[in-house]
């Protein structure tokens, strides 16, 4: 026995070692602005934007690249991070640097860029971070020394490159002359190209100024934001952690709290899921155990929060406190009593359900109703929108439809059901697609489609009105199409009494001539 469990254990860390070296790692390029104009925020711009990107937006085994430029561009640093000894290297290295350049050539900076990145390994995901006032004032002699217009052509032809790479590219504009807070900035520098980088990578430029300082990092990555509560007063051993999340994205986003981790344990009693719309917060409640360890009176947790689909969040991990009222020990005997209590009710309702079953068997055997005629009757009773339900169906092109009643729901007015991957109600198997990243909803006897996850639809800006017939695009994690359409359920009974009843009328279809 004891030699059965070692074997199986070897395989499940086998197992979980094997998927973290196939995992894709990231290369995290950094192209910063060191012109000295840039010297009174640097300090903030590495506290609250650098340190929170290689704490929150990488993983252990991702690289960091940083390039720094004013009159010319230098490979400062490539680093890979394996710890958190690595992050502080990373920060302190940073520090060192000296932003007193007294010109800054952008074309040479992102031509450099581009052809830094092209170098880097194919395999793994690209990240860039472009930090710049967006001024281009190449030193004397520089072979980049062009009008305006010319400055405009030759960024717009690199970012069309960078572009094509398919590259995930943030810029952040760094104030220049000085001005530091939204009150002060100019509101328009002829030399700044910031605007012809970020309309041909079709990304949004975040401004940076200093009452931005505390969500810098959430505004130029996009990534949502948890607040922790600072004292929980008097709890219970099990209770709930109420946390602020805030979505900073121009569209709704779901969340999904999968785990939250102490110490190497997952101490999240069930996940927590919802959708918080763009530009908004929301409070939710998940319920987490006290460890065994803590005694009773006041104690301090720190902790990890852990999301589905690598969402990242900014920051995962926080100090929540509380003065624990009982230990788990204490609490046993009333959590004792509790499973009792639950054990009993549920032993009554198997009960329950056992007799209804075998009663509902012998009356079906009674009135002869048996075998593929039950399925037929089931079929006819499921396609009847008796009692205001109306069975709606999922067709996926290339899907395989002999899969039964499984993408049948019945519909009601009020009634919503999800899209997705496994777990949804209606289910996508064809193609690999999370859970829930889309719904449709019934008012009456109209239908309407939202998506949930807009990355799966790009061709659908919004909302899918009237939506039975309609075939409707979703686009996978790898880029491959699928289309479906939601329609009306007719049973196979059903469609064999229509055919019969074409004999009625010989000639005629629905009483209508061919």
């Amino acid at each position: 026995m004891k030699k059965k469990v070692f074997v199986l254990c070897v395989v499940c860390i086998s197992l979980v070692f094997c998927g973290i070296a196939s995992a894709e790692q990231t290369d995290f390029v950094v192209l910063l602005d060191v012109s000295e104009s840039v010297f009174p925020i640097f300090d903030d711009l590495v506290n609250y934007l650098i340190k929170d990107a290689l704490y929150y937006q990488l993983s252990f085994g991702d690289t960091f690249h940083l390039l720094s430029f004013a009159g010319h561009t230098e490979t400062i640093l490539e680093q890979t991070i394996r710890n958190e000894d690595d992050i502080e290297f990373i920060v302190s290295t940073i520090l060192l640097l000296h932003p007193l350049g007294k010109y800054t050539d952008l074309i040479g900076a992102m031509e450099t860029l581009y052809r830094y990145v092209q170098g880097l390994p194919v395999a793994g995901d690209k990240e860039i971070l472009i930090l710049t006032d967006g001024i281009h004032d190449p030193p004397p002699g520089s072979a980049n020394n062009f009008s305006q217009e010319e400055v405009s052509r030759q960024l717009a032809g690199i970012a069309e490159n960078i572009r094509r790479q398919g590259w995930e590219v943030h810029i952040l504009r760094l104030p220049s002359d000085g001005a530091l807070s939204s009150e002060t900035a100019p509101l328009f520098d002829e030399r700044d190209n910031l605007g012809t980088l970020s309309e041909i990578l079709d990304i949004e430029t975040t401004e940076y100024t200093t009452e931005k300082n505390g969500e810098i990092s959430n505004l130029t990555f996009g990534s949502p934001s948890v607040g922790f509560p600072t004292h929980l007063g008097k709890v219970n051993p099990r209770f709930k952690v109420p946390l602020t999340i805030t979505n900073y994205q121009d569209n709704q986003l779901l969340i999904k709290l999968s785990a939250v981790m102490y110490a190497g344990e997952n101490i999240l009693e069930k996940p927590v899921v919802t959708v918080i719309k763009e530009h908004d917060e929301k409070i939710i409640t998940p319920r987490i155990t006290a460890p065994r360890s803590f005694g009773q009176g006041e104690n301090s947790l720190d902790i990890s929060l852990v999301f589905e689909d690598d969402l990242k969040v900014a920051p995962n991990r926080g100090v929540i406190h509380f003065y624990l009222k009982k230990t788990r020990e204490q609490g046993r005997e009333s959590t004792l009593s509790f499973l009792m209590t639950s054990v009993l009710i549920v032993i009554v309702v198997t009960v329950i359900l056992v007799l209804f079953f075998i009663v509902k068997n012998i009356l079906w055997r009674s009135s002869g109703v048996a075998g593929s005629h039950a399925r037929v009757q089931y079929e006819t009773a499921t396609a009847s929108p008796g009692k205001g339900y109306t069975p709606i169906e999922l067709f996926v092109s290339g899907q395989n439809k002999h899969i039964g009643l499984r993408n049948v729901q019945l519909m009601s007015t009020g009634s919503k059901k999800g899209l997705g991957g496994k777990g949804s109600s209606f289910i996508i198997f064809l193609l690999d697609f999370p859970r829930n990243i889309g719904e449709i909803t019934c008012e009456g006897e109209t239908y309407t489609f939202y998506p949930l996850r807009y990355e799966f639809f790009p061709e659908h800006e919004g909302a899918v009105e009237n939506c039975l017939g309609r075939e409707i695009t979703a686009i996978s994690k790898k880029q491959r199409g699928i289309r479906f359409v939601f329609r009306k359920y007719v049973s196979p009974l059903e469609k064999i009494n229509k055919i019969m009843h074409l004999t009625d009328k010989p000639g005629k279809i629905n009483g209508c001539l061919p």
